[in-house]
């Protein structure tokens, strides 16, 4: 985070293997819960992300599981659906209406690419 430019904190890191993030090895130090386990590559646990504004996490989500409740104000997230499907509801920020003028509520169920 110190480093001055770009091309400064690529020099720090000289190990090509620090550019890749193991997922399968993250979700398994991760050691889940009851509803399903969760392993992020942000700036703390994948440092070649640090100044690119990226992050991602990976996650199993059991039966009947539920991603805790969170917000992303000004980002994203993209859900990719493997096995199963999943029913997601998100509420846009303040002054977003639908057309009855109430706060929009946008709900999918996603399933398998």
């Amino acid at each position: 985070m110190l480093a001055d430019t770009a091309a400064d904190r690529v020099d720090l890191l000289p190990d090509d293997a620090q550019f890749v993030f193991d997922i399968n090895n993250a979700l398994d130090e991760a050691g889940g819960g009851d509803g399903g386990d969760l392993a992020v590559a942000n700036r703390k646990t994948f440092p070649a992300l640090i100044g690119t504004g990226a992050g991602m996490a990976v996650g199993r989500v059991g039966p009947c599981g539920l991603n805790t409740f969170h917000v992303h104000p000004r980002s994203v997230e993209l859900q990719l659906v493997i096995e199963g499907r999943l029913i997601t509801e998100m509420v846009p920020e303040n002054g977003v209406l639908d057309g009855d003028g109430k706060r929009r509520v946008i709900k999918n169920e996603i399933g398998p690419l």
